[in-house]
């Protein structure tokens, strides 16, 4: 539902207009309205806490008796479990998550920075409808509890994501030989000065008229890989499509970012043949920052991004310059080299390349599929984000990809060969939602007082834990009751009149905006002869077209072509005297000497004598105003006075 008409329709039932409001869990919780006699749940939105801060919504007038009510089933916790993303996900599945991280590792040359595709965990998953959400869970799953038992960032996984439209680099040759067999698969983006361009190239229609005879990942696969197009003799370029959108001016931006390095290398120079450990940075970062939150974020951001291991003496893992050693109290670091100067050269020099030569706030680049070209990209806009100045996005596949920073591959390594392994998080959670689950059973399919009822969450918010609730609180038989029937015995009717409108609960909010471009959805608030109204435009198209019109052309309005043209038909069929009045001389009419239907204003402009002998007989077609006329009346007389009737002389005194 659009914004403006959510606020609509709860202003309505805020003020009493509507007595029902249907809306989701978040919407409910948002609710402060004092005069609520029934919360209902078609199916519980959570467990037993949130379940009672949601029904907290009613009677909170102490003159009125409120009711909780909800059809509730077993069955219903698979939605419960669904919500919180915990229904698919198992140990074994968490294991083989690691070993696909740990092969990806091994594949790409031990690089710790890894781009995988949400695809190349399908099989764990068995491909399911939301594979993303599970992908992304267990991810965050394997940070956390690394996180929680050895208080580092063993591995950072972060989503960027990327669509069913991927992109290309192609030679104008290939192109001409890619149209002739595939011309509607793509979409031409652009050309580039070196005979190059690039495509938007549709994946799943080119699988779906051209390979379908392989499965839509094998496709995939070759298409990433160069070989999809191999026995055509073209050459594709898969490219990855990054948009980064700047917060301010560019001189801000560069100036920020700027700034930000220059002190990092002050903390560099200072902290140089010493070891420190996050903290210590932190606390640096924070004394330029004046803000916790984002010293400790671009710390750990950059430690994880910029260290590695010592393989021998003098060297260290590639494209680090931070020597990480593990320690009893943690990792420490230590500056190994100054290639900060020139890893933070490069992101300044990038982002000047992005932004300093045009004044656009989104800027789009079109990177080679590869780890070594998006890399900088990619960091550039983790800065970017975390200083809050600007935000990016990367496009370029079906489903999101995961940037992944593997800080211990040895670890990684163990744990995916672990027989053993537990993720802790994981487990905790199953058991905490389990005993939840039991809990909410028990309170909704006992029949209890309401008295009971409450004794019970009073003993639950107190800590009592699930055995102790459910040999206290045995309850009765299966609570099988008839909400309605309930609900007409025991309600109290409430005044169903409206509340008196003050400005929070006022619905008339949606004023004429010169700025707005409306279409047949946008609400808008008109004052008409039944007093203020707020309507949809379709709604005002029906309802009351010349009010809408007197809008339209009072606040000088931006509507739809379609929308115009149904006002125009409404005016011109069922109220053409104020169509004919409110148009005045931009009245289209037949007129002698014009194919088609001309404004009026041309011939009284251009033919004075024809059209004052026109308007004379067709005067219901056309309103003129009292200048208007004189100022016809005038020409036709200073050119053939003869022409001019006796009631329009005396109108000029001739």
């Amino acid at each position: 539902m659009p914004a403006e008409q959510k606020e609509f329709s709860f202003r309505q039932f805020k003020s009493g207009q509507k007595k029902i409001m249907i809306s989701t869990k978040a919407f409910g919780m948002g609710v402060d309205i004092s005069d609520i006699e029934l919360v209902y749940h078609h199916a519980p939105s959570g467990l037993l806490p949130d379940y009672v801060q949601e029904i907290g919504r009613v009677a909170r007038k102490p003159e009125i008796k409120g009711f909780a009510a909800l059809n509730y089933s077993s069955q219903d916790q698979r939605f419960t479990k669904a919500l919180h993303g915990m229904s698919a996900l198992r140990q074994y599945q968490i294991k083989e998550v690691l070993k696909k991280i740990h092969k990806a590792y091994i594949k790409n040359n031990k690089s710790r920075n890894l781009l995988l595709s949400v695809d190349d965990f399908g099989h764990i998953f068995e491909n399911a409808p939301d594979l993303d959400q599970k992908v992304l869970t267990a991810l965050m799953m394997i940070e956390k509890d690394y996180l929680a038992k050895t208080r580092f960032n063993v591995i950072i996984a972060r989503p960027k994501k990327l669509f069913v439209r991927v992109f290309a680099r192609i030679s104008d040759q290939h192109l001409s030989i890619y149209n002739t067999k595939y011309s509607n698969t793509f979409t031409h983006i652009c050309s580039l000065e070196n005979g190059n361009n690039i495509v938007e190239i549709d994946l799943d229609k080119l699988w779906y008229q051209n390979f379908n005879d392989k499965s839509f990942p094998i496709v995939k696969r070759d298409f990433y890989t160069g070989y999809l197009f191999r026995n055509d003799g073209i050459e594709v370029i898969p490219q990855l499509k990054i948009s980064f959108e700047r917060i301010g001016t560019f001189n801000n931006l560069y100036q920020n970012l700027q700034s930000l390095f220059v002190n990092i290398q002050t903390i560099f120079a200072n902290f140089e043949g010493s070891f420190f450990n996050q903290k210590e940075l932190e606390i640096e970062l924070s004394k330029f920052l004046n803000d916790e939150v984002k010293a400790e974020k671009i710390s750990k951001f950059i430690l994880s991004s910029y260290s590695g291991r010592l393989i021998q003496p003098g060297v260290i893992e590639a494209n680090a310059f931070l020597q990480q050693r593990r320690e009893i109290d943690g990792y420490k670091y230590r500056i190994f080299n100054n290639q900060y100067l020139a890893s933070f050269t490069a992101l300044t020099n990038r982002l000047n390349n992005l932004f300093g030569n045009t004044d656009e706030y989104v800027v789009n680049r079109y990177v080679t599929n590869k780890e070594s070209n998006s890399i900088n990209y990619v960091r550039l806009g983790y800065f970017l984000e975390m200083l809050e100045l600007g935000t990016f996005e990367i496009k370029g596949g079906e489903n999101p990809m995961v940037f992944i920073r593997i800080n211990d591959p040895l670890r990684i390594e163990r744990d995916s060969n672990n027989n053993s392994y537990n993720n802790t998080l994981l487990s905790k959670t199953l058991e905490r939602h389990d005993l939840s689950n039991q809990i909410f059973d028990h309170f909704f399919l006992r029949s209890f007082s309401n008295d009971e009822r409450w004794d019970f969450v009073e003993d639950f918010f107190l800590g009592s834990d699930v055995d102790m609730l459910l040999d206290k609180h045995k309850g009765g038989e299966a609570n099988n009751l008839n909400i309605i029937e309930f609900l007409n015995k025991n309600s109290t009717p409430i005044n169903a009149e409206a509340t008196e409108l003050d400005e929070k609960n006022n619905i008339h909010i949606f004023q004429p905006n010169s700025e707005t471009f409306y279409n047949s959805t946008n609400l808008l608030t008109i004052e008409n002869e039944q007093g203020i109204r707020t309507m949809k435009i379709s709604e005002w198209l029906v309802e009351d077209p010349v009010s809408f019109h007197s809008a339209f052309q009072k606040h000088k309005l931006k509507i739809d072509g379609k929308i115009f043209e149904i006002l125009v038909s409404k005016l011109k069929a069922n109220h053409f005297e104020y169509f004919r009045d409110s148009l005045g001389l931009n009245m289209r009419i037949d007129f002698k000497g014009y194919d088609t239907q001309v404004k009026a204003l041309v011939p009284y402009k251009n033919e004075p004598i024809k059209f004052y002998r026109w308007w004379c007989n067709n005067q219901e077609l056309v309103t003129m105003s009292l200048k208007e006329k004189i100022e016809l009346f005038d020409k036709v007389f200073m050119q053939k006075p003869i022409t001019l009737k006796s009631e329009h002389r005396k109108i000029i005194n001739k």
